[in-house]
């Protein structure tokens, strides 16, 4: 097994051709270019089927006036409207009108999962099915969980308004977040979740234990890795040390039956043994996020695809600057060659990482990217 220098991380790059003013309405009024850098990414007209950008590293596509934005278990995009940028991380959803009638016609809608938003996007309001956000500041975390209508927000800068949806539609009373502080809400009477009351301004010191109890591990990770790019002061670890996000991607890991049954074939509980946080997967055919302790083995049939394809070659990437992912790498390969594919691994710094993850799953091949903290 070869081990030479490289990482991957998966991103794509939306963007719009429009200004980021303080005129909501003005800012929807021109179309957006989305460009791929990274699969998997999704764009389409309001109602209309999604559809792939592909080949990923050349294609463009307009982000119409009413469009929407949507990516897979493996996709992370970015949506630039002049000089702010909103992430759209994996397995979400974002649309560039409200998410229902009675809200703001200038509204972006956050569908689904996670997004970012940073840099000069005041006076944006963002939707999502349970609350109105206005934006007062630069740099802001929103979570949408549609299985129980929850929104959560995060102020790493500025402030931001928060007003929570009623069961009927209506506004409910409105609470203001300074920098340091989260809100979150649902569209039923909630209780306390870990402890923190909802439709309250929280610290953020609070967060970590409401991140853990909705199992948004990895996307937090994320907003770590973005903040330190950035140089944003999270002001508390919002993941424990430790924590690991596994992405697979490319050639058979595309198809969810075979990646399905190619990851199913690992010894987790090997690899998770290797470092003390938790270890997340991202891959077709998994709930983005699956937590690999409740991931069964079944190495049998994994060896049997293998044998049945005529062998199976892949490439692990990680990151040299997290010990916790150069922690498993090696027993995530061994798995993988127990039961007869060829691994390569490399270790690199973030950019280089995308870059070649890019050339690889664009030449259709299967990698596996390891990032943490």
């Amino acid at each position: 097994m070869r081990r030479t220098r490289l990482f991957f991380v998966l991103i794509v790059v939306l963007a719009a051709s429009v200004a980021c003013t303080s005129d909501n309405t003005a800012e929807l009024q021109e179309a957006g270019e989305v460009s791929c850098v990274i699969d998997k990414v999704y764009t389409a007209p309001s109602g209309s089927t999604l559809t792939r950008l592909a080949p990923c590293s050349s294609e463009t596509a307009d982000l119409p006036v009413d469009g929407k934005v949507s990516t897979n278990s493996v996709g992370m995009g970015l949506i630039e409207i002049g000089q702010c940028q909103i992430y759209v991380f994996e397995d979400g959803e974002i649309k560039r009108s409200p998410c229902t009638e009675s809200q703001e016609k200038s509204g972006t809608c956050l569908a689904k999962n996670s997004g970012l938003w940073k840099n000069e996007c005041k006076n944006k309001v963002i939707t999502t099915e349970t609350a109105d956000l206005e934006l007062l500041g630069t740099w802001v975390w929103v979570t949408y969980l549609p299985e129980g209508s929850l929104t959560l927000v995060a102020s790493f800068d500025g402030d931001v308004i928060a007003t929570p949806r009623e069961d009927d539609g209506g506004p409910g009373d409105q609470s203001t977040l300074a920098a340091g502080e989260f809100w979150f809400t649902a569209d039923t009477e909630i209780g306390a979740i870990a402890e923190v009351e909802p439709r309250e301004t929280q610290p953020i010191e609070s967060l970590p234990a409401l991140i853990d109890e909705l199992r948004l591990t990895p996307w937090a990770l994320s907003i770590e890795r973005q903040a330190q790019i950035d140089g944003i002061d999270v002001r508390v670890p919002l993941v424990p040390e430790g924590t690991v996000n596994v992405t697979a991607e490319g050639g058979l890991f595309s198809e969810e039956a075979t990646a399905e049954e190619l990851l199913g074939g690992v010894f987790w509980s090997d690899v998770q043994a290797a470092t003390e946080g938790r270890v997340s997967l991202f891959a077709p055919g998994f709930r983005a996020g699956t937590d690999v302790s409740s991931i069964a083995t079944n190495f049998d049939r994994a060896a049997a695809l293998v044998t049945e394809v005529g062998g199976v070659e892949l490439t692990i990437l990680a990151d040299e600057a997290s010990p916790a992912a150069t922690a498993i790498v090696f027993d995530l390969a061994a798995s993988f060659e127990e039961y007869g594919a060829g691994v390569r691994i490399e270790e690199t710094d973030l950019q280089s990482a995308r870059q070649q993850m890019a050339s690889l799953v664009a030449e259709q091949q299967a990698v596996v990217l390891i990032t943490g903290k």
